[in-house]
């Protein structure tokens, strides 16, 4: 079956299905990752830009979550430069 690229974007709005970034180029993910048996039905079916499906690679998304929720956990706690940068943006608001 060929997977038709134009529906696949369609459902995200033109956007990354993880990060939200408009793409103009962009890559077919499996919800369901195709090595954990995942079809290639459109209801399983995300466009991701290349950053994100390469992270994603075939984790599922619980897995893919927490793994970003692990990355953002590590800013918070060990970078300076992004503790002031998000202390800035909530001072902000």
């Amino acid at each position: 079956m060929k997977i038709d690229r134009t529906k696949v974007l369609t459902k995200t709005n033109g956007r990354c299905a993880y990060c939200g970034i408009h793409l103009e180029k962009f890559q077919i993910d499996h919800i369901i990752p195709k090595a954990i048996n995942g079809s290639d039905d459109i209801d399983n079916l995300h466009a991701a830009c290349g950053s994100c499906n390469i992270l994603k690679n075939s984790y599922t998304m619980e897995i893919f979550r927490e793994l970003v929720a692990g990355l953002v956990k590590s800013l918070n706690s060990y970078h300076n430069v992004y503790r002031t940068i998000l202390f800035q943006k909530q001072a902000i608001k």
